[in-house]
């Protein structure tokens, strides 16, 4: 996200500094959201609150794109307004300070670039999702069997030999499903799950690796006798 500051200071001629938000989804108060980057005179920002930019007139001009959602050029500022929100629901307000009037062939220019950077934002957002689905169960919300056997394959030989696999199955979950129905089975998955994490240490590596299976990975030096 530096990068973005970076470039859109050298389009524009300037290097006063910038700043970078994203509040976690367009329903986020903007007040609230968080300064991922922040250059020059505004750096000290970087981690706060949107609430901590001065003067108050400056942020309630932050506020304003945020609200209309839309690219903003006025005197010593140019606010921009990029959004992902129909992949991963994320917005980015950046805000660059320019000591100038900006020519209209600068704005031009910036709105170009504005579009390429909203693609980019995007196509970011959606290999995220893309990774999501490809490496997490979407009922329990942790790793699945694709990500456990990437894993499998990425440790060393010293890893193999110092890691133990446990798999614990559900018995006749199909008769379960026929029996009782899809709701009550995702019901017993999500209650061994509980079951396993309170069990287990914070740090030990879960999957489901099918529908009534999940695959427990540690440490050699860990007992898994409370199971």
């Amino acid at each position: 996200v530096h990068s973005v500051l970076e470039e859109i200071g050298r389009i524009i001629g300037v290097d006063e500094g910038g700043i970078i938000c994203t509040p976690r989804s367009p329903d986020t108060p903007i007040n609230d959201a968080i300064i991922i980057a922040a250059s020059g005179s505004f750096r000290a920002l970087t981690g706060q609150p949107v609430s901590a930019i001065e003067p108050a007139e400056l942020l309630e001009t932050f506020q304003q794109v945020a609200h209309k959602r839309q690219h903003l050029f006025l005197d010593g500022y140019s606010l921009f307004y990029f959004s992902s929100s129909d992949i991963d629901k994320r917005e980015y307000l950046t805000l660059v300070k320019v000591q100038r009037p900006l020519a209209p062939a600068e704005i031009n220019l910036l709105q170009v670039f504005s579009e390429h950077v909203s693609s980019a934002f995007a196509n970011v957002a959606l290999y995220n999702r893309l990774t999501e689905l490809a490496y997490s169960d979407p009922l329990l919300g942790i790793h699945n069997r694709n990500w456990l056997l990437r894993e499998l394959d990425n440790l060393t030989t010293h890893d193999r030999q110092s890691t133990r696999l446990a798999v614990l199955d559900i018995d006749d979950f199909t008769a379960i499903g026929i029996t009782f129905g899809e709701t009550f089975c995702n019901q017993l998955i999500i209650r061994l799950h509980e079951q396993l994490r309170a069990a287990l240490t914070e740090n030990t590596l879960i999957a489901r690796i099918d529908r009534d299976a999940l695959a427990i990975l540690v440490g050699d030096d860990k007992p898994l006798d409370n199971l």
